[in-house]
């Protein structure tokens, strides 16, 4: 089972608790994590540019001269295109000198400072492929051309924590006796149930009043737990059979 963390963050109140007490505590409840890594480990580098200007370079027909802000990396930092989706005021992912994304079949390349036809270009506007994400993960990300971002964005960013690409993916093992785990409502309803922490998904159909379980879809009360059960069970659930008639057992039967 493939967990995105900040999934079960926005399902369970983990505020100000790391990601390795998530961990120890997800094994107490019998979930494994057997691996945890990045959602993008291969993107390094790439920040938020706003373009100040974009200019076709003279002697050349598809080419543009670009001027990037990307905040305190260089205010005023020129990269060479072939880009036509893009034009000054937008916000767009920047490579600069010594990142790393993803190229051709899937080969990670480092982007290095050069020049285009005589013209230096010091880094590389970014696509939504160059940084492996499409419209699934971020709308537009699946444009043919440079990937544009919100305006509110700030140059100099870390564009992984505007894309949501600095989130760690786990692995879990779900053993048979936790098939409800299978989902990340479930691994959420389970952490959350801990008592540790509250938790957002979804409320439980059944909730105990006056020592009794309640049905909320019909407001019918239940058999009342024993004490002894209920001082053991911090959550019980059943459900009432009034049509059934059972016949007695044969004798010696169970």
């Amino acid at each position: 089972m493939l967990l995105p963390i900040s999934w079960l963050r926005d399902l369970v109140d983990l505020h100000g608790i790391d990601n390795d007490t998530i961990e120890t505590s997800l094994f107490s409840c019998g979930l494994e994590v057997e691996e945890r890594k990045g959602a993008a480990p291969d993107i390094a580098g790439v920040v938020v540019g706003r373009l100040i200007s974009v200019e076709k370079m003279e002697n050349s027909e598809h080419l543009h001269i670009c001027h990037v802000d990307c905040g305190a990396y260089g205010e005023d930092i020129q990269i060479v295109t072939g880009a036509s989706n893009i034009k000054a005021g937008d916000h767009v992912p920047v490579a600069l000198h010594g990142a790393t994304v993803i190229g051709r079949e899937g080969k990670v390349v480092t982007i290095k400072n050069g020049k285009l036809l005589g013209t230096p270009s010091n880094g590389m506007l970014c696509s939504g492929e160059e940084l492996g994400i499409d419209d699934d993960w971020f709308e537009g990300a699946g444009v043919y051309g440079i990937l544009i971002l919100p305006e509110d964005t700030v140059p100099g960013t870390d564009v992984k924590q505007v894309l949501g690409l600095d989130d760690e993916v786990w692995d879990i093992s779900i053993t048979a006796n936790l098939p409800h785990c299978q989902s990340v409502f479930g691994i959420a309803r389970t952490r959350g149930e801990t008592g540790q922490t509250s938790h957002r998904a979804g409320r439980a159909l059944y909730r105990r009043s006056q020592g009794e379980n309640v049905d909320r879809r019909h407001g019918r009360s239940t058999r009342p737990l024993p004490a002894l059960y209920r001082s053991l069970c911090q959550r019980h659930q059943d459900c009432p059979l009034p049509a059934l008639d059972a016949p007695p057992s044969a004798p010696g039967g169970s």
